[in-house]
């Protein structure tokens, strides 16, 4: 156990030496390019028209996505001021069965 701990102890920074590092690495950030689908296309060695490409079909998927929910909210929406579906509400909110 003391063999390790003076092991241990050594590998350990005194409080100047953190003070040091801590300020040489305060501005340090990961860029975000590495760590997202960009940097990944990258590294798989996609030229920069294919990354604009696969983010320009990504835009449109999700703005596709969006309409088919906004479609669907907006026809639900009619058909519950028709009152359909109105019956399908439980008349007395108490009367739930437990079901093993």
């Amino acid at each position: 156990e003391e063999i390790i701990l003076s092991l241990l102890d050594a590998c350990l920074l005194s409080d100047a030496e953190l003070q040091d590092f801590e300020e040489r690495t305060k501005g340090l950030q990961v860029p975000n390019d590495d760590f997202h689908v960009n940097g990944l296309l990258k590294s798989l060695g996609a030229s920069e028209d294919e990354i604009q490409d696969a983010g320009k079909q990504g835009d449109q998927r999700q703005e596709e996505e969006r309409l088919v929910r906004r479609r669907d909210r907006e026809e639900t929406d009619f058909l519950r001021s028709l009152g359909v579906g109105s019956n399908l509400e439980a008349e007395n909110g108490d009367n739930f069965e437990a079901v093993d």
